[in-house]
């Protein structure tokens, strides 16, 4: 099915520069000082003096106590971003089963939930809010080990990991979501670049892999543009920058979500953004964000999806599996309506959010040279 998805995104941007990004290839292990070693045993002490603890991946800083600084470490996970895994460094050279996890985990989102993932109220003393979203500090769900004296240092570790509940602050802006040290990408046909996330490589049209983050970038010459289906034609570009130069996005795309069509404010040129689901009635899922611009004589397209079923997987109550259409091992939606909602609302998952805004971030570094 996956092979089906590829060919429509091809046919949509027919001459995409295809870029795809490592995605799921990686899980980032990210201890709060580098080099610093692991201790040869685990104790469960106490003390007054604190230090600050970085999580860049999440936005926030909150306090420890020193010893612990050289031991605890956390795990971001490719499938789950909002969510750093903690564990004992010292602890797991010991026992494999005590890996990320197993001292806590430290959870950021819009909204609150219990463990079997089901929403509720923010609890006093076990959430905080910082700006428009709620940090959870919780335990682990089970022992790591059978060694009582090592199992109570970890127990240490996670009551000071939730004692600093009240410590956490957002990081600087400098700090947080950073565009800095990202890639850059220049087109000297137009004349623009923008920035795009490091783990993201560049690949042809014949070599679309099957996960991780995927961006196109199409140029097309008003005078010469040949048509192409979904309406990526000559005639429909031509209808949609008249009807931009009024306000208006309402204009069509690779059937778009109509309320995803809205206009994009980009110094001297034409801008909208959409968000495209399906294109086809049946088994066809996909997530691609576009941005169509209008430069001059030019249509530039620029397309963000995510490839692979990460997504489908971890927001199974949007789809259905459609045995007669689609085969046994293919998805179809069930509710792209109210799955495009709750993703902008901010309540799908964190693969599917950061997919969502981390297009917004290329859209702001997006700059015209000429």
């Amino acid at each position: 099915m996956f092979m089906a998805k590829n060919t429509l995104l091809l046919l949509a941007v027919a001459t995409t520069i295809l870029i795809v990004g490592a995605g799921c290839a990686k899980q980032d292990t990210v201890s709060p000082t580098d080099n610093s070693p692991s201790s040869t045993t685990v104790a469960a002490t106490t003390t007054e003096l604190m230090v600050s603890f970085p999580i860049k991946e999440l936005g926030i800083t909150l306090s420890i106590p020193v010893e612990y600084k050289d031991d605890l470490a956390y795990e971001i996970k490719q499938s789950s971003q909002n969510i750093a895994y903690f564990y004992s460094k010292s602890a797991l050279e010991k026992y494999a089963s005590c890996g990320p996890g197993s001292v806590g985990a430290i959870i950021k989102g819009t909204k609150t939930y219990d463990l079997e993932g089901i929403e509720r109220a923010p609890v006093i003393g076990y959430d905080i809010k910082i700006g428009n979203e709620y940090i959870t500090i919780d335990g682990p769900q089970d022992r790591c080990t059978s060694d009582d004296v090592l199992q109570d240092a970890i127990l240490a570790r996670t009551n000071a990991l939730r004692q600093a509940l009240p410590t956490v602050r957002a990081l600087a802006a400098s700090s947080a979501n950073s565009t800095t040290n990202w890639k850059t990408y220049t087109n000297s046909t137009v004349g623009f670049t923008f920035k795009y996330p490091t783990n993201a490589s560049e690949a042809d049209q014949s070599g679309i892999k099957d996960s991780g983050l995927v961006f196109g970038v199409t140029i097309n010459n008003l005078n010469t543009m040949q048509d192409a289906p979904l309406g990526y034609d000559k005639a429909n570009a031509l209808k949609d920058k008249t009807a931009l130069s009024k306000g208006d996005p309402s204009t069509s795309f690779g059937q778009a979500m109509p309320s995803s069509l809205k206009m994009l404010s980009i110094t001297n040129v034409l801008a909208k953004e959409l968000t495209i689901l399906q294109q086809l009635e049946v088994c066809n899922v996909q997530f691609n964000r576009q941005a169509i611009i209008y430069k001059d004589n030019y249509q530039i397209i620029l397309s963000w999806v995510y490839a692979g079923s990460d997504i489908e997987n971890n927001n199974a109550h949007y789809f259905k599996t459609d045995s007669v259409n689609c085969g046994e091992t293919s998805t179809d939606w069930s509710d792209s309506n109210k799955f495009y909602a709750d993703l902008v609302a901010g309540k799908t998952d964190s693969v599917s959010q950061k997919w969502f805004t981390d297009f917004d971030a290329v859209i702001k570094t997006l700059q015209f040279t000429k």
